[in-house]
């Protein structure tokens, strides 16, 4: 009998332990179900992220295609653009981007007679700018901006001039929108 006892009572604890291990088995095939359930989720947001970012790729790259030199070197460095990367080209970069307080400054509007370029690189530089100097700037400026900027003789000397004809700048455009 108390054999009978003890095998009655390793049956009970033998049920016991089978109906935690099924609990915990149930749980775990539960916390697989929920991980998988993650798992699918995050696979369609990345399938959908990846739509996005090839959409906005493709706009970039289109976008770039559309870019002057100017615009990609404001946006992305010299060492991303494919310019060479010399004084007069960089001292044309400092212009272009500081042309429109310059400008304004002038009261001049669209354009800056040679002389006061020569005034605002002297300052910038901190050295003696010559004529010469800002006419190859000038040049560098015709370059970088694909036309957006021009340089005119008049019978007053040289001017350089922002082409109102032509597009804005990207980030002028950024600036009227803020």
């Amino acid at each position: 009998m108390a054999d009978e006892k003890d095998d009655a009572s390793r049956i009970d604890e033998m049920e016991e332990r089978i109906t935690l291990l099924e609990s915990r088995l149930n749980n775990a095939i539960r916390s697989i179900d929920n991980l998988e359930e993650s798992v699918d989720k995050l696979e369609n947001e990345n399938r959908e992220l990846m739509k996005e970012l090839v959409e906005k790729v493709h706009t970039s790259q289109e976008l770039e295609t559309q870019l002057s030199d100017a615009e990609r070197i404001y946006h992305l460095g010299w060492d991303e653009v494919h310019v060479k990367d010399t004084a007069p080209r960089k001292r044309a970069m400092r212009v272009i981007e500081n042309w429109k307080e310059w400008s304004d400054k002038a009261k001049s509007g669209d354009r800056m007679k040679f002389n006061q370029l020569v005034e605002r690189l002297d300052t910038i530089l901190s050295i003696n700018v010559e004529y010469k100097t800002v006419s190859r700037v000038a040049e560098a400026m015709e370059s970088l901006s694909d036309g957006k900027f021009r340089v005119k003789e008049t019978s007053n000397g040289k001017i350089i001039y922002h082409d109102p004809d032509k597009t804005p700048f990207v980030w002028e455009l950024s600036q009227v929108t803020e």
